[in-house]
């Protein structure tokens, strides 16, 4: 995964990232008074969802003080197909879980959201 152009060694990812396709309409699609709808398509965006367990603390601390900066939009890479997809997108940090303060703080289970801000596909 990579954001503004920093890889990083995050860990791995619960459950496998999912994709969550959206086609998007122009402002003028509806439905008209005649109950005909209306499709003005611009393309299609991805937004997706991961959980992330650290590999190590210090590079979960990295991680998790990047995806929490608040800056939009960010630049991110992430898997899709047999490739990456590079796509600019704001980071919505859901929640983490305390995993254990022995031999100090232990954090995991970093829920995220990537929202693309544009699409990807064009119609």
């Amino acid at each position: 995964m990579k954001i503004d152009g920093v890889e990083y060694n995050v860990g791995e990812l619960r459950p496998v990232v999912r994709q969550a396709p959206q086609v998007v309409d122009q402002v003028t699609a509806g439905v008209l008074q005649s109950g005909r709808e209306i499709c003005d398509i611009i393309g299609t965006k991805y937004d997706f969802e991961m959980t992330v367990e650290p590999r190590s603390g210090h590079d979960y601390n990295e991680f998790y003080l990047d995806v929490t900066k608040p800056l939009a939009p960010r630049v991110v890479t992430l898997p899709f197909g047999d490739e990456t997809l590079t796509f600019p997108a704001r980071i919505v940090v859901e929640s983490d879980m305390l995993r254990g303060v022995k031999n100090g703080n232990r954090w995991g289970g970093l829920r995220l959201r990537v929202v693309a801000m544009e699409s990807v596909r064009l119609a």
